[in-house]
């Protein structure tokens, strides 16, 4: 019966972006798709499969394989976002995790995320992702090198988080780097460079505080309250993930505390520059006061106008009484 779906449902091989075997020699090679049926089922050794999950084949192949939990298998049929699964969800024979991680495309001054599920069993480990991802690339390298040797699933998976772990504060330095060299400009009392938007290193900030935030939480509640024979054989491999996400969530607030203070006193610094500017403004302005005064009221020529040949001392005697008005009316207002 198995065989049949198989023939039916052949996984397609441009859908598989990585298979990786461990045989009972305890060396690691790449597989082909058309022969991983012997360790999906568990006959033979350890397997890593990596899938895109934007191939309906893919989808297809993966809603007729026994070897998921028929809730994940249901998931898939009825076409539901990855992002609507929780982040850890036990099941009798391994553990699905949704998790984020740096998208391939993006550079390193605007990184962006993309959410990508794992499928961690005793022998299998099942990943999955919408578009081409920083980690599994340089994990993929890795183990092509043979800078890697894994021998079980919960090996590849705590490389995995270590992998993200490192782009993450990776990307957390080349932000701090950024805030020192704008805190020596506010130290120093110049101008941040219109180039360097301290309100961009905070947006960075978070975005990865959102893509890794719920993580984290659903990580330390799991923790908590799920029972201890339940996790008794992947504890390590949550809390080693947990403790690793803690420590760059940790890092990440620190820096956005950080530049929210440059922000601020770069705020405070330009408001002080305008204030003096505006002082200045105010000492000219008194200053050329009584010669503008004088210059208006010696412009005024009443004997060349008809009618008001003998209209000075009234008009003076007007702006006096003007101003009189204007100095009482400030004065009950108790604005002087």
């Amino acid at each position: 019966m198995e065989s049949q779906g198989t023939d039916r449902h052949e996984l397609p091989a441009e859908g598989v972006i990585l298979a990786w075997a461990v045989g009972d020699d305890g060396e690691g090679a790449a597989v082909a798709p058309g022969d991983l049926q012997p360790y999906l089922a568990g006959a033979r050794g350890m397997l890593w499969l990596h899938v895109n999950l934007a191939d309906r084949k893919v989808i297809r192949w993966l809603e007729n394989w026994p070897f998921l939990p028929r809730d994940i298998r249901s998931t898939l049929r009825r076409h539901s976002a990855v992002a609507r699964q929780d982040v850890v969800t036990i099941f009798e024979d391994g553990l699905l995790f949704k998790l984020s991680d740096f998208q391939l495309s993006s550079d390193d001054e605007n990184p962006r995320f993309q959410t990508f599920w794992c499928y961690l069993t005793e022998q299998v480990l099942i990943t999955g992702g919408y578009a081409p991802l920083k980690t599994f690339d340089e994990l993929r390298h890795r183990m092509q090198r043979r800078q890697f040797a894994p021998r079980t699933p919960a090996q590849i998976f705590h490389e995995l988080i270590d992998v993200r772990s490192l782009f993450i504060d990776q990307a957390i330095e080349r932000l701090s780097v950024e805030v020192d060299a704008l805190e020596e400009l506010i130290i120093s009392d110049q101008d941040l460079p219109g180039d360097k938007s301290i309100g961009r290193i905070r947006i960075l900030c978070n975005r990865i505080r959102r893509s890794f935030n719920q993580e984290k939480l659903e990580l330390y509640h799991m923790l908590r309250k799920a029972p201890e024979g339940m996790l008794a054989a992947h504890r390590e491999v949550i809390e080693g993930h947990y403790e690793d996400l803690t420590h760059s969530l940790d890092l990440v607030d620190s820096l956005s505390n950080r530049a929210r203070v440059v922000q601020d006193e770069q705020t405070a610094h330009v408001a002080d520059r305008n204030a003096r500017n505006l002082n200045m403004l105010s000492v000219v302005t008194i200053f050329f006061l009584p010669m503008t005064l004088i210059t208006g009221i010696m412009g005024m020529n009443m004997a060349d106008l008809p009618g008001l040949r003998a209209s000075f001392y009234p008009v003076m005697g007007l702006m006096l009484g003007l101003c009189l008005l204007v100095y009482v009316l400030l004065r009950i207002k108790k604005l002087l």
